[in-house]
C-alpha cells in the first residue's frame, strides 16, 4: 500500500512538473483614462506590469510602456506623452481604436514581440 502511494505522488508531481501553468491578469482602464503609471487610469487601481494582459475602454498616455497582450476597444486610444518612446506588447495586439504619435518631431514606436 505504501508503494502504491509513492507512486501515486511521484506521477503526480512528475505531471505537475511538466505542465506550464502561466497565469496572466486582465487589466482594464477606465473610460476615462489617463497616465498609464497612474492607478486612477486602470479599474481597481492596478498598474499593468509586462506579464499583464491589457485592455483599453478609453485614452491613455504612456511613456514606454510593456505589456503582454494589448486590446484597443473603440473609443479608446493610446498615444505617447511628447516625446520619443517605444512601447512593446510581449503577446498580441488587437486594435479596434486608435494609435496615434502625440508631437511633432517626436516618434511613438510600438514593438510586438509576436508579430501579429
Amino acid at each position: 500500500m505504501k508503494n502504491l502511494y509513492t507512486k501515486f505522488f511521484f506521477g503526480l508531481f512528475i505531471m505537475l512538473m511538466s505542465v506550464n501553468i502561466s497565469i496572466k491578469a486582465q487589466i482594464y482602464s477606465t473610460v476615462a483614462g489617463g497616465p498609464w503609471d497612474s492607478t486612477w487610469t486602470w479599474v481597481a487601481g492596478v498598474v499593468p506590469g509586462g506579464s499583464d494582459n491589457v485592455v483599453l475602454q478609453g485614452p491613455v498616455h504612456t511613456s514606454g510602456n510593456t505589456c503582454n497582450n494589448l486590446t484597443l476597444n473603440s473609443n479608446s486610444e493610446l498615444f505617447n506623452t511628447y516625446y520619443t518612446i517605444t512601447f512593446t506588447a510581449n503577446g498580441n495586439v488587437v486594435n479596434n481604436g486608435n494609435v496615434r504619435n502625440n508631437g511633432t518631431g517626436y516618434k511613438f514606436n510600438i514593438q510586438n514581440q509576436t508579430g501579429s
